[in-house]
């Protein structure tokens, strides 16, 4: 279903900037064009949204019981938000609401120029693309972690924490960076690591 036929929805009209959104009764919904704010946003599982042109602003809430794509477009996340698989091979990721990421992020093109916080829980091998405007970063996956750029966050404490399940993979050079708190790796074999430039005391 188009996002931008006013048929598709209830009430015969696109939602706006007072709209709540739902998603639901198994519908996959494609956001291809227009520039679009609403007021909240959930997509219940075994649903699922393609951010593939245009831009799509959320103010409040997100919550993606179903899958989450982006392909093309940009989306905008300024509340809380919860997504349980979200995919990008393309466009853009903003905002300035924490998004926890539950079932997996699968990346492979596409800027994330988030503000607020991210927590990513991955089955697999797990690419992280740049991220440099993050307030604090938690990613975990059962397989290989690989950075795709550097990662900045600007939070207290244990601002940025990456755990592979097995291998961290740093081998084009990207940089950590928590200048107001620190940095963690963890992986099967800390020692043997492609950590490219950055120091451990291992």
């Amino acid at each position: 279903l188009n996002w931008a036929t006013p048929a598709n929805w209830s009430g015969g009209a696109v939602p706006g900037a007072g709209n709540t959104v739902l998603i639901s009764s198994g519908f996959a919904v494609a956001h291809p064009t227009g520039n679009d704010t609403i007021a909240a946003l959930t997509v219940n599982s075994g649903n699922s949204l393609d951010v593939s042109g245009g831009s799509l602003t959320v103010s409040g809430a997100t919550t993606v019981g179903g899958s989450l794509a982006i392909s093309g477009g940009t989306l905008v996340l300024n509340g809380t938000s919860s997504v349980q698989t979200l995919g990008m091979t393309g466009g853009a990721l903003n905002g300035s609401g924490n998004l926890s990421i539950a079932n997996g992020f699968n990346y492979s093109s596409g800027s994330v120029g988030l503000s607020g916080a991210l927590d990513v829980t991955h089955t697999g091998n797990l690419l992280l693309p740049a991220l440099g405007s993050l307030t604090s970063l938690q990613a975990s996956t059962t397989g290989n972690l690989t950075l795709a750029g550097g990662i900045t966050a600007s939070g207290t404490g244990n601002a940025i924490v990456l755990a592979a399940g097995q291998d961290f993979v740093d081998s084009g050079n990207h940089p950590l960076s928590a200048s107001n708190g620190r940095w963690l790796v963890y992986s099967q074999s800390p020692a043997t690591i492609a950590k490219g430039l950055l120091t451990s005391n291992f």
